[in-house]
């Protein structure tokens, strides 16, 4: 897997009133944006099933958060989740938050890591202080 120059994590929850998650990503591909991982997990699988279909129609590399979906490039875990069993083996990144869960991840095969949060998250809380950019 080549690792993305630029990943957004989606959460349309945070989108201004009127604009719909795929158009924003469209619009992000346009900017350069090379891949997105799809949280919505609030979402049941079918839907998410479907927007990931329409995300990389919008021309991104799609990632799925925690569940893996058809015609995916790879699955996006909690820094403790096991990797899904069914099918193939695909790329997997993991979620860290210190520097334990980050040798955890790299001696278990990520082909990337997120490191949160850096700045204070409205849409992920409860992840611990800040890191800044310095952590």
């Amino acid at each position: 897997m080549n690792v993305p120059r630029v990943l957004l994590l989606t959460d349309r929850s945070q989108l201004p009133t009127g604009r719909d998650l795929v158009g924003t990503v469209a619009a992000c591909v346009d900017a350069g944006l090379d891949a997105v991982v799809l949280r919505e997990l609030d979402l049941p699988e079918d839907q998410r099933q479907r927007l990931a279909r329409a995300l990389g129609a919008a021309g991104v590399v799609v990632l799925s958060a925690r569940t893996r979906l058809d015609g995916v490039a790879g699955v996006h875990l909690a820094t403790a989740q096991a990797r899904p069993d069914e099918g193939p083996p695909l790329p997997h990144g993991r979620s860290c938050h210190d520097d334990a869960e980050i040798r955890t991840a790299v001696s278990g095969g990520a082909s990337y890591l997120t490191i949160s949060p850096v700045a204070a998250s409205a849409s992920k809380p409860g992840y611990g202080p800040a890191l800044g950019l310095p952590g």
